[in-house]
């Protein structure tokens, strides 16, 4: 079969199904609205769609008038694909089936507008944790989804829409491949704690510094924060906070690594923490899985749904010093215990998120929707 992802960006997230439908004899494209750094381009090249003129300058005007944040926030919502382009694109590829990654913006709107008028078996990719349409603009949505556009399915990796009953919504997992990793802790040796985001202030290094500055009296340990260049004035205070609570003993930063070697990196660790808050999804928390490496996540992390609570992890408060510090302190004071959550960790990933779980998740959709329509 053909398929087709249009998305604003090639996240990383995706690189595994690319892979796992190329793997099983697959075509699949991939078309984008811009394209970043942090992409791997080993197995998919996007095609890049770019951006509509009038966007574009709409949002510079924007910009002038109320300055550059506003301009980001108005071009998330009203930026639109180059229709012509994305149309082109489309009718070269003669797609079977058509994810378009969803978000409330015309970008999503327009470009299943496209795609549905070459192709009958499209669906929206959205990270959604339940299906809700208690209000009337999600009821209208819906309505307009199914009836208007006649999208055939709405698509999430995150694994408590599979408690919704409507059958327009389906759990497809996310994939990765085996990492390596899960050493063994000597009890007087430190606890080695990586976390992985880039510098902007959701992803909340600064709650898990406050967090490791109270914990260093009581514990011996030790923190990797891998991050990525992004936001100047917040990556300032990060290394300014570790600067003047005297962490740098205990407090590593490595900058803008590629994603081959952070996947070698999470073996050398004991523990991974994403302190995150209004995490979407936070693949790096898979990634960390595969590795064998136990996880705390905040209760607002799209995939906190992958954690087995005291088995392979722990959720603590968003933004709430204490809870995490309690959490992570639970986690760490029994070496044994944190060596069997990881190897649990890696047993989930071998049951649940290998390329060819998401295969299975797959074909079962696409076999229920051909049933559907006979």
């Amino acid at each position: 079969m053909k398929f087709l992802f249009i998305v604003p960006r090639y996240h990383l997230n995706l690189r595994p199904w690319m892979k796992a439908l190329k793997d099983s004899g697959h075509d699949v494209s991939v078309a984008v609205l811009k394209k970043g750094n942090e992409e791997r381009y080993d197995v998919v090249e996007s095609h890049l769609i770019g951006s509509g003129p009038l966007s574009e300058k709409t949002g510079k005007i924007w910009g002038r008038c109320f300055g550059g944040e506003m301009r980001k926030k108005f071009l998330y919502i009203w930026r639109m694909p180059r229709l012509t382009k994305l149309s082109a694109y489309i009718c070269e590829k003669r797609p079977d089936v058509i994810f378009v990654r969803g978000q409330q913006n015309m970008f999503t709107l327009c470009s299943l507008l496209i795609a549905r008028l070459s192709c009958h078996r499209v669906y929206l990719f959205a990270l959604l944790n339940k299906h809700s349409a208690e209000s009337a603009i999600k009821q209208s949505a819906l309505f307009f989804l199914r009836k208007v556009l006649g999208v055939s399915g709405i698509v999430t990796p995150l694994p408590n829409i599979k408690k919704s009953s409507d059958p327009f919504f389906y759990y497809v997992p996310f994939a990765v491949e085996p990492g390596k990793g899960n050493r063994a802790l000597d009890k007087h040796e430190h606890v080695r704690i990586i976390a992985v985001g880039k510098m902007q202030r959701r992803k909340d290094h600064l709650l898990l510094l406050r967090a490791m500055k109270r914990l260093k009296e009581r514990h011996n340990i030790r923190l990797t924060i891998v991050g990525m260049r992004f936001d100047d004035e917040y990556q300032g205070e990060v290394f300014g906070f570790i600067r003047d609570n005297r962490l740098d003993d205990i407090v590593d930063v490595i900058m803008n690594i590629p994603n081959q070697e952070l996947l070698t990196l999470y073996g050398n660790y004991d523990l991974f923490v994403l302190p995150s808050f209004n995490e979407p999804a936070g693949f790096v928390v898979l990634e960390a899985m595969a590795a064998g490496l136990p996880l705390i996540v905040s209760d607002t992390c799209g995939l906190k749904g992958y954690i087995e609570k005291q088995k392979n992890g722990a959720i603590f408060i968003s933004r709430n010093e204490d809870s995490l510090v309690n959490v992570i302190e639970a986690v760490i004071k029994n070496p044994r215990k944190l060596k069997d959550m990881g190897s649990h960790s890696r047993r989930l990933v071998q049951e649940k998120y290998l390329p060819h779980c998401f295969i299975s998740n797959l074909n079962d959709l696409l076999k229920e929707q051909h049933s559907d329509r006979t």
